[in-house]
């Protein structure tokens, strides 16, 4: 029985020992790859995969904010997929940070206006689609309290102890992206152009019927605007291609879009920031969905970098040729 006792205890420790050796070696992995971005400037998987990154499409909403700490922000660029696919931080003179979140919802404008006061930035650049105040359900909320630097630490501990992160850091992982594209260190997607069968897939997924105008999510925006209340924050309303904006008058959006422009405007108003309206930009008008990608937009709701650098120049940033 002793010696049954002992070969018992023995397998434990042995058991014990070799967990403990593969959580060191996959943590020592996840420092040393660094596939989240969080840590090193130019981590190795930069060269195997060019800046492909599918953990990073999916993990965005973790990765970012804690990325956010560690890079220039003296301005902030704010906002959906739009952004992060549309508004390069290279194009701004003084350098920015590009923390455009995939389908950001305005009840988690106040968590990213925290993070961009905890950051110190100055400048604060927010762009505003329809579907962020609409009943669209959105993803998983942006983790919450990151401004508190002991809730990075622990975030930060989080993605270095963590399986998922573990099992998508190896290169070969990485490099099957989600979709085309490449990420930059200051938070922007480059993006390729699509065919017309991915820009008509694109145009059907369009889920207007789900997109019911909620007036009550314009106090997220207050609330975000108030946490910002001191520093430079220009807001404008994100461009809307054609197709795009025939979708929401075929679904019945047409005047809950119409009212939600105005809803924002007088928003801004009370808390004394300018916005720019750019949802019926004129001269953006080149987008066909049976066509694919044009000069302007990549799909019927993302538009294209030279977009953005108008977007920029109109709400007054200084750029430059990159």
């Amino acid at each position: 029985m002793r010696d049954a006792g002992a070969r018992w205890r023995g397998f434990v420790r042995d058991a014990a020992l070799a967990a403990s050796l593969a959580l060191a070696a996959g943590v020592s992995a996840i420092l040393a790859t660094d596939p989240l971005w969080i840590w090193q400037e130019r981590p190795p998987w930069l060269a195997w995969t060019g800046g492909v990154n599918r953990l990073l499409d999916a993990e965005m909403r973790r990765a970012k904010p804690l990325q956010l700490f560690g890079r220039p922000a003296g301005t902030l660029l704010v906002g959906s997929s739009v952004v992060y696919r549309g508004l390069d931080p290279a194009l701004v003179r003084d350098g920015a940070y590009n923390l455009g979140l995939s389908s950001l919802m305005a009840d988690e404008l106040p968590d990213v206006a925290r993070l961009a006061a905890a950051r110190g930035a100055q400048t604060v650049l927010i762009g505003l689609d329809y579907f962020m105040f609409s009943a669209f359900p959105g993803p998983p909320r942006l983790p919450t309290g990151l401004e508190a630097p002991a809730s990075r630490l622990a975030a930060s501990l989080h993605v270095a102890l963590s399986l998922r992160t573990l099992a998508g850091a190896a290169p070969f992982v990485l490099a099957r992206a989600y979709e085309g594209g490449a990420w930059q260190a200051d938070g922007f997607k480059t993006t390729p152009d699509y065919g017309s069968a991915a820009t008509l897939a694109i145009a059907a997924d369009q889920r207007f019927g789900d997109m019911a105008y909620r007036p009550a999510t314009l106090a997220h925006l207050r609330a975000a605007l108030a946490i910002l209340a001191g520093r430079d924050v220009r807001l404008y309303l994100s461009p809307m291609s054609r197709p795009q904006r025939r979708l929401a008058d075929t679904a019945g959006r047409g005047p809950e879009l119409a009212d939600w422009r105005a809803d924002v405007a007088a928003v801004a108003r009370e808390a004394g920031v300018a916005l720019l309206d750019l949802v019926d930009a004129p001269g953006l008008d080149d987008f066909d969905p049976a066509r694919g990608s044009s000069a302007f937009w990549f799909d019927n709701l993302h538009f294209k970098p030279a977009v953005g650098r108008m977007v920029l120049a109109r709400l007054g940033i200084a750029t430059r040729d990159r």
